[in-house]
């Protein structure tokens, strides 16, 4: 009778055991960014975008290394640029008009 519910006890603790084990633990939130992003040669940037770079003193002189047309999920369009600063990565980020786009 003893080893009866010691079998029995045991064969609880694995299978509780074994549930134990297939539990997932909880994943970190992802932050999902639902948006178009086309690259795009950097003579295709509207002219108003290019007019823009040429007329602001901090980035009228570097060489553009990308250019891409972003389409948000809300359809709004906007263009990020890439510019070489002396070895460094400068991004500025641009509407259809030419104005610059500053996050918050």
């Amino acid at each position: 009778m003893k080893k009866g519910l010691l079998v029995l006890a045991l064969c609880g603790f694995a299978f509780v055991g074994v549930q134990a084990q297939t539990t997932t633990p909880p994943t970190e939130p992802q932050t999902e960014i639902n948006q178009d992003r086309v690259k795009i040669a950097p003579d295709d940037l509207p002219q108003a975008v290019r007019n823009s770079i040429s007329e602001k003193d901090d980035v009228r002189d570097l060489r553009i290394t990308e250019a891409y047309q972003v389409t948000n999920m809300e359809g709004e369009l906007h263009y990020e640029v890439h510019f070489d600063k002396a070895g460094e990565a400068v991004t500025k980020k641009y509407d259809a008009q030419g104005n610059e786009v500053r996050e918050d």
